[in-house]
């Protein structure tokens, strides 16, 4: 049975799967973001063939059915890359999702007998990024530690 997704630029408000000929979602524990490579239907060769317009920073979210028919949305970022070889009738697309933002980020702090719930959130805060709930009861540990110019 073929997996049945649907890829949308959010930012266009364009319903994009009918263009997509392949797409790989990938992303580990070891990688800050998560990454969609796609590729779309793209030609020049044929006028009546209307392309899409995809733009370097725009939106896109990918989901996927379900077991029970509902839609699960496993992707939301922004285009980063956009690559068309001449002669080919197809564009190569990669988004990466926000977490990228933070693995380029670089800062410099201090933390002296600090909880790593407030390191957390001092971090967030310097990069502005919202921080939600922290539960596990690990973050109240205590610890020392400089980031100089750290990733």
């Amino acid at each position: 049975m073929r997996e049945v997704f649907a890829l949308k630029d959010v930012t266009q408000g364009v319903d994009i799967t009918p263009y997509v000929t392949s797409y790989t979602w990938s992303g580990s524990l070891g990688q800050a973001a998560r990454k969609l490579d796609f590729v779309i239907a793209y030609t020049v060769r044929d006028r009546t063939f209307q392309n899409l317009k995809l733009e370097l920073g725009d939106r896109v979210e990918l989901s996927v059915m379900q077991d029970d028919g509902s839609m699960l949305k496993l992707f939301n970022g922004v285009i980063f890359l956009r690559d068309r070889k001449s002669g080919s009738d197809t564009m190569e697309l990669t988004a990466y999702d926000n977490l990228i933002y933070l693995s380029k980020s670089h800062l410099t702090m201090k933390f002296s007998s600090c909880p790593i719930r407030d390191v957390i959130k001092q971090v967030c805060s310097a990069l502005g990024v919202t921080v939600g709930e922290l539960k596990l009861s690990d973050l109240d540990s205590v610890c020392d530690f400089i980031a100089d110019d750290q990733a």
